[in-house]
Order: structure tokens, then C-alpha cells, then sequence
């Protein structure tokens, strides 16, 4: 019995882990977006850092043998397609302050954005035109850091595999 334990407690102590010089380049990628949204990014510059992590991704699916590996690569996946959901409303924030009928610090919310709405369970409110009568909803532009935040978490999480926590 004894034996049967210790052999356990091996087989669980040697699981395998991430090779963190074959995954560094995908780790510090995403880490270079975290840093960034943190001190402030342009749109412009947020675009090229999501490419690099993006082509890191790459790179690492042709590495990647292992399940523990195949996770990593799973969860720094997740976290490009986070960060891509931003650009999505980061896109209609730059373009929400081209008009003046949509209140200061809101983005228009059109079927695009529903998907990411809801995913984020972001909160909408309702508007109407004057003029027109129109209808429409928005989101506040701090929608845009609460996906950041989500991001960060799952940024924490390949954090931890990649370094073996």
C-alpha cells in the first residue's frame, strides 16, 4: 500500500510542465498587451500588439504536443479573443463620438456588439431621439475596460500554467 501511495505521489509531482523558454515569446506577447492597457494604448497600437499575440498563438500550435501544452495555448487563446471582443467595442466607441445625438461616454449598440453584450453581461440603456422619435440603446464606454479586466483573468490563468502554478 505504501508503495502503491508513493508511486502516486511521484506520478503526480513529475506532470509534465510547460517548457517556458518554447512558450516565452507567446507569454510575453500577451503580457505586452496587459502592460499596455494598463499605462494607455492607442487604437492603432492595440491592433498591432493583438497581431503579435495573435502570430505567437501560431507559432506555439505548431510546438504544442502535449495536453498540458494544448491547454496553455487554449487559454492565451481565450485571451486573444477577449481582447479582440474590445477592439469590437473599442470600434464603436471611436465611432459613437462622431455623433452628437448619442450621450457623452455611450456606444451606440448595434447587432455587432449584442453577442459580446450578452456574453459580458454588460448593461444597456434606452434612448430616444427628440426629433425623430428613434428609439436606441447603448452601452457605457467603460464597457471597455470590464472585457480588459475579463482579459486580465485569463491572462492570470496561462500566467499560471505557463509557469507551472
Amino acid at each position: 500500500m505504501i508503495i502503491v501511495s508513493t508511486g502516486i505521489i511521484l506520478l503526480v509531482g513529475c506532470s509534465p510542465k510547460i517548457d517556458q523558454k518554447k512558450y516565452e515569446n507567446l507569454h510575453l506577447a500577451a503580457k505586452a498587451i496587459e502592460g499596455a492597457t494598463v499605462v494607455g494604448v492607442k487604437y492603432l497600437q492595440f491592433g498591432e500588439l493583438l497581431k503579435n499575440l495573435s502570430n505567437e498563438i501560431s507559432i506555439a500550435n505548431d510546438k504544442a504536443k502535449s495536453d498540458s501544452e494544448k491547454k496553455l495555448l487554449k487559454v492565451y487563446l481565450d485571451v486573444l479573443m477577449t481582447y479582440r471582443e474590445s477592439v469590437t467595442i473599442w470600434k464603436y466607441k471611436i465611432e459613437a463620438a462622431r455623433y452628437d445625438w448619442i450621450p457623452p461616454g455611450q456606444i451606440y449598440v448595434e447587432s455587432e456588439l449584442k453577442p459580446i453584450i450578452a456574453k459580458y453581461s454588460l448593461p444597456m440603456e434606452s434612448h430616444i431621439i427628440p426629433i425623430t422619435g428613434h428609439e436606441f440603446q447603448t452601452i457605457s464606454e467603460d464597457a471597455l475596460q470590464v472585457i480588459w479586466g475579463k482579459a486580465q483573468e485569463r491572462l492570470e490563468n496561462a500566467t499560471k500554467l505557463y509557469l507551472g502554478q
